[in-house]
């Protein structure tokens, strides 16, 4: 059987990781995140890729979240609904 390497409700722990540490506001945001990753994660020592390996990122899982907090009255979809609180 499978390990069960789910991470507070995420895919993993490198997934929950990047969604609790950026804020997407729109789908190019996602996109930045990625490249600002990609670009930043080589320059990193062995010891910190380690802790979070990018290739284990559920980037759908985080596009989805994202895409379920922007506001369905807005055309393009890509702002999140204001919070009421």
């Amino acid at each position: 059987m499978p390990e069960d390497r789910t991470y507070n409700g995420w895919t993993n722990h490198a997934t929950w990781a990047i969604g609790l540490h950026f804020e997407f506001n729109t789908l190019a945001d996602i996109e930045s995140a990625k490249e600002f990753l990609d670009e930043e994660y080589e320059k990193l020592p062995m010891v910190m890729k380690d802790l979070c390996d990018l290739s284990e990122v559920n980037w759908d899982e985080i596009t989805a979240n994202a895409v379920a907090s922007f506001s369905p009255d807005d055309d393009d979809n890509q702002r999140p609904m204001e919070n009421d609180e």
